[in-house]
């Protein structure tokens, strides 16, 4: 068998799927000339056009036999347990990693979702996840929403963005 590549078909378009988190989003954006990206919450001055995706939908998860499951959490309650997160890829958070979203200091950091979900099911921590990723998880009862009166659900919007350059057509 053979590569065949774009060029080799006469299409000018080269594809390729780079995925990074949070700012490393925008930071390889910028540092590859790319042309396209989705981003969480990008504030650029203008610098790109962009379209609002469809809302995802978060919750705030663990094991059922994970000491916060099945009772009401305060935020003073989180303190005590680990923290499951999906790290910034950035460049800048290399050395100094973004402190916990919900103020705990145990954080455990993992380079994409489906990492954090496996330590989730196992019950070493909470975290938020995208609900369409758990969803089978939760109707199972392999992961449970906490009772969470900051709020156990939230949405959040991702941008589709690019170059904000006119073409002569």
């Amino acid at each position: 068998s053979s590569d065949v590549c774009s060029s080799d078909l006469g299409i000018p378009t080269q594809i390729r799927i780079d995925v990074d988190y949070q700012d490393g989003v925008i930071e390889r954006f910028d540092a590859d000339h790319a042309d396209l990206m989705i981003a969480l919450g990008l504030e650029d001055g203008g610098r790109l056009k962009g379209e609002l995706l469809p809302p995802i939908e978060m919750a705030l998860v663990a094991a059922p036999v994970h000491p916060l499951a099945g009772r009401r959490v305060e935020r003073a309650d989180l303190a005590a347990h680990v923290d499951l997160v999906v790290k910034d890829s950035a460049s800048s958070f290399a050395r100094n990693p973004r402190p916990s979203f919900l103020g705990t200091g145990h954080v455990v950091r993992f380079s994409d979702f489906h990492a954090k979900r496996a330590a989730l099911l196992s019950g070493v921590g909470f975290g938020w996840m995208p609900v369409h990723l758990v969803e089978g998880d939760l109707t199972s009862g392999a992961l449970v929403i906490l009772d969470f009166p900051g709020g156990d659900r939230k949405s959040t919007r991702l941008n589709s963005s690019h170059a904000n350059i006119s073409y002569a057509v």
